[in-house]
């Protein structure tokens, strides 16, 4: 039978302005292990509560509305500190009096099976920070108003992971909304959002294995997630779905340190979009690898839907939609090898208008396939593939012509023809093919000449000037088997 205390049986309070520190810290300690507390009502203002045994806090107002919460004294330093494992609370509510400029409203290190349901964090600095061995889940539950940037730089809802602690293994954060209220003008009116109003971070991942994020919806952040180990850490497996990452400086960005490592990341039915930067950045010194993208929605993006940086290897983006979006749909950094861009719509769809280029891809990049994507209707052009490598296949992409065919003829005195091939780029000479299909009239001898060959057209000459017109059927294509 779970023994239950409130705190007031220990001297709390309640009011808000008197110190309950004391008070909380003595029932924590008097709990035995799997004990509880259930509070009904009570604005407890502490400072840092250390939570050593496995116990279960009950809030039970709920997160809206909720009469009883905890109020942070300090501008620094955890509220609830968390250091044993099978830590629950169900309806926590946590504010601050006070500007908070460092330190998390729960710390939770080395604390494994917690879980943590119907909360209501505000005006954290730091709303949860996992450390070590944590192993649990954050669910059905909202922050509001982390800390400016501008303020106190680092500012975030969740951190996993630091850099002098163990990977936290196995979390699932499911069902956050996070949000900052934007600055308003001198008649109330919401004003744009710059990157100083908002914290530094929704979602930062330090390093972890095995993390799942699911039905969120983090907006207002400088980085609403981010993934970005320091030297000597990774983070894997880390799998995002069905979620919101909206209106921030960035959207999704994958940031490893040199010597860090992301290792395959999952984004399913993930929206990103109206960022001041990119919704997607693959980016950073250290490396990315497996970054895969399904169903993916990057719309009204400053700059780029996604961009894929140089140190990305094994990323995928298919099946996705890009629209709006200042510069590219997709954009690849130079000398990026090992990616795939499949089934896309790219470009003016849903009543968003066209991005700038549909793909961009940048000089120096191999083995990368692009295919089945609808790149009609941007507005400098579908597909810009600066690379043109030979082990780049590029195919069946509408809007962006691969393949074409058609008749022409040498007349009667004339020595050649030139043709439009009607492709997007240069088809590489063995690309081009023709075949007589009348009399030679004269004629011993035909070619292509290559020197001819440019982005719109090649000239067919024949040895000797026909008697007649010599009719030939041609074909142009820049894909490859």
């Amino acid at each position: 039978m779970t023994t239950y205390f409130t705190p007031e049986t220990y001297g709390a309070v309640g009011d808000g302005v008197a110190d309950d520190t004391r008070a909380w810290q003595d029932a924590l300690d008097a709990l035995p292990a799997h004990g509880g507390m259930i509070l009904a009502a009570g604005v407890y203002k502490v400072g840092q509560l250390n939570v050593t045994k496995s116990v279960r806090l009950e809030f039970t107002g709920g997160v809206s509305g909720a009469s009883a919460r905890l109020v942070a004294r300090d501008p620094t330093g955890p509220v609830l500190n968390v250091v044993a494992q099978g830590f629950e609370a169900v309806g926590l509510v946590i504010a601050s009096a006070v500007t908070r400029t460092s330190g998390a409203f729960v710390r939770l290190e080395n604390a494994p099976y917690f879980s943590i349901l119907n909360y209501d964090l505000r005006n954290p600095y730091i709303g949860f920070q996992l450390l070590g061995s944590s192993i649990g889940r954050l669910a059905h539950g909202q922050i509001r108003n982390a800390t400016h940037s501008s303020v106190a730089p680092g500012s975030a809802g969740v951190v996993i992971g630091a850099t002098q602690a163990g990977a936290c293994t196995a979390v699932v954060i499911d069902d956050l909304v996070m949000d900052t209220d934007p600055p308003l003008d001198a008649q109330g009116q919401p004003l744009p959002v710059g990157v100083g109003d908002m914290p530094s971070y929704g979602i930062q991942i330090l390093e972890s294995d095995a993390v799942i994020i699911s039905n969120c919806d983090i907006i207002r952040s400088g980085r609403d997630l981010a993934l970005m180990p320091a030297a000597g850490k990774v983070v894997a497996n880390t799998y995002i779905h069905d979620s919101y990452f909206d209106t921030a400086e960035y959207g999704v960005i994958l940031e490893p340190a040199a010597g860090g490592n992301v290792s395959r990341t999952w984004l399913e039915n993930v929206w990103t979009s109206s960022h001041l930067q990119n919704g997607v950045l693959l980016v950073g010194a250290g490396d990315i690898e497996g970054f895969h993208a399904h169903r993916l929605q990057a719309e009204l993006n400053t700059q780029n839907g996604v961009l894929i940086g140089s140190r990305a290897v094994d990323t995928w983006i298919d099946y996705g939609s890009f629209a709006q979006n200042g510069s590219s749909g997709v954009a690849v950094a130079p000398n990026t090898r090992r990616f795939k861009i499949r089934g896309n719509r790219i470009g003016p769809h849903d009543h968003f208008t066209a991005n700038d280029y549909g793909v961009y891809v940048d000089a120096g990049c191999s083995d990368y396939e692009i295919r089945d994507n609808d790149l009609t209707g941007n507005t400098t052009v579908g597909l810009r593939d600066v690379s043109l490598a030979a082990t780049g296949y590029v195919t069946r992409n509408l809007g962006y012509a691969t393949r074409s065919a058609g008749s022409t003829g040498i007349v009667a005195g004339a020595t050649s023809v030139t043709v439009s091939h009607g492709l997007a780029s240069a088809p590489p000479v063995t690309g081009l093919s023709i075949t007589p299909v009348s009399d030679w009239a004269g004629v011993s001898r035909f070619w292509i000449d290559s020197a001819s060959i440019t982005a719109t057209q090649f000239t067919i000459r024949v040895n000797a000037a026909p008697s007649s017109t010599m009719h030939f059927a041609w074909q142009a294509s820049t894909e490859k088997d």
